[in-house]
């Protein structure tokens, strides 16, 4: 009303109606998004920048989406005033609060592969902070996890490494079976030709050589 006090709400679909002394405040209730990617053209904001558990600094790409329940509105209104209010000291502030606390679970060489349990922990803590709120997280998407230029380069040096020795480990094993084969080919070669001695032995051969019987 014009006093600034909150007549009635109506969440339903359709046309409704008021009395010429009251204003109509619009608040989007479903498919809101919030996104913080890259230099912040066009978007929320910037990627935001946290710090892992080895205090490397990354860049995060992250959009989260979310809805606000109706009965809440009214509420919200009573709190925020305007929605644009409501999205800018609740919303975007918890959004990089908690981005900015997740990554501190993770170290450098695992977080980016770590990407969607990060996901995961972030829809949580957001869903906790903002139980009280009216607001409902409908999804997180964590699309990218960048790092300095130093640092990506001793993790491509790090994973180089690993690829390394996975290679060596298997050329190893390799070479194992290998000279077991070959041993197990040599005896079987060696239980041969003592089987045929012994054949011999008990089998002598006798041939008659010039005249002469010869026994071997």
């Amino acid at each position: 009303s014009f006093t600034g006090q909150l007549v009635d709400t109506n969440t339903q679909p359709g046309l409704g109606f008021k009395a010429p002394w009251v204003d109509d405040i619009e608040y989007d209730i479903r498919n809101q998004v919030v996104t913080y990617v890259g230099d912040g053209k066009n978007q929320t904001g910037p990627a935001i920048t946290a710090q892992d558990k080895d205090s490397a600094t990354a860049s995060i790409d992250i959009v989260v989406r979310y809805s606000i329940d109706p009965s809440q509105v009214a509420d919200i209104y009573s709190k925020f005033q305007t929605q644009d209010n409501f999205v800018s000291r609740l919303i975007q502030n918890d959004v990089r609060s908690v981005v900015r606390n997740i990554p501190l679970k993770y170290s450098t060489a695992t977080f980016r592969q770590s990407r969607e349990a990060a996901a995961l922990e972030i829809g949580k803590a957001l869903t906790e902070r903002w139980k009280n709120d009216g607001v409902i997280v409908d999804a997180v998407d964590l699309r990218d996890i960048r790092y300095p230029e130093a640092i990506e380069n001793s993790l491509r040096d790090i994973q180089t490494a690993k690829n390394n020795a996975a290679k060596a480990t298997a050329d190893l094993e390799t070479a194992k079976v290998a000279a077991e084969k070959t041993r197990v080919e040599a005896q079987a070669q060696s239980d041969y030709d003592q089987i045929v001695r012994c054949g011999a032995k008990t089998h002598p051969v006798t041939e008659v050589v010039n005249g002469q019987t010869i026994t071997a």
